[in-house]
């Protein structure tokens, strides 16, 4: 039982890591819009886009294949 409780304590710290790191892209991703929306220009916006892609493909290494429920 112990074992299980320390389990499911780390799955609950990763599934919190996780949703911060989510809220941050989200956030980014906002911040990036709204400044498409005031001009800015198509180079800042292809590297707000790749910054994107990559922060999005090193979120698939902090996925556990347990839900966060």
């Amino acid at each position: 039982m112990q074992e299980i409780k320390k389990q499911n304590d780390i799955l609950k710290a990763t599934c919190y890591d996780y949703e911060d790191f989510l809220r941050s892209l989200q956030k980014k991703v906002q911040d990036g819009e709204d400044k498409v929306e005031n001009g800015m220009g198509e180079s800042k916006l292809e590297e707000l886009q790749n910054a994107r892609k990559q922060e999005q493909e090193e979120s698939v290494m902090l996925r556990t294949p347990h839900s966060c429920g």
